[in-house]
């Protein structure tokens, strides 16, 4: 079976090549918001052409593996945890696609107070990433809890923006409805590295914790 583990390595390291990928756009996202510089957009928009390969890629080994070795118990969660991880990252991909979307009608800004909460938001999900990723890593079930913890956080970032919006005058409702579509699509990205870090505990432990407060 040392063959099937040296496999296992190889899809554990083409899914950590697609979270660098996947943090690659949002530190992007990220920066352009700060600058106001948009050109990353066309980079980014790259970026998630190969995320989208990326994914089909380990869709495709997964199968194999599943078809040669018959994996059991945790390895045969982990297999079938990494094509679910896989289709988590390339979401988190599509949104940072989403925000260059409207970006060009909030980077950079400065007269808007919520642009500032939106950049914290991309600053918080960056940190979830780097979490989850490091949980992936060594199956740490504890580190994935708190990046599950951390995503009320997000929420309330993304509630506050939508209040902010909503009471500001003076805005156009283009820039307005901008900020509230980043600030949507960022959430978003923090729901996706939960779902990823619940697989985490699952093919870890077991323990599905999908639908529960386990992770609150």
């Amino acid at each position: 079976m040392k063959k099937f583990d040296h496999e296992l390595d190889e899809l554990r390291n083409q899914v950590l090549a697609m979270a660098d990928m996947a943090k690659e756009m949002l530190q992007g996202i990220t920066e352009a918001q700060r600058t106001g510089e948009t050109s990353v957009a066309k980079h980014i928009y790259a970026l998630e052409y190969r995320m989208d390969q990326m994914e089909l890629d380990i869709d495709h080994e997964a199968i194999r593996l599943l078809t040669v070795y018959s994996p059991v118990a945790s390895d045969l969660r982990f297999v079938l945890g990494a094509t679910k991880i896989a289709a988590e990252l390339e979401r988190i991909g599509d949104q940072t696609t989403n925000v260059c979307k409207y970006i060009a009608l909030v980077a950079g800004n400065k007269e808007i107070p919520s642009l500032k909460i939106v950049i914290k938001m991309c600053e918080l999900v960056t940190s979830m990433l780097d979490d989850t990723v490091e949980a992936f890593k060594t199956a740490d079930c504890d580190t994935a809890h708190i990046v599950i913890r951390t995503d009320n956080r997000v929420d309330a970032f993304n509630d506050q923006v939508l209040q902010d919006v909503l009471s500001m005058s003076g805005t156009s409702t283009a820039v307005s409805l901008g900020v509230i579509l980043v600030a949507r699509a960022i959430e978003r990205m923090g729901d996706q590295c939960t779902n990823i870090c619940e697989e985490i505990v699952y093919f870890a432990k077991g323990d599905d914790i999908r639908h529960s407060k386990l992770g609150n």
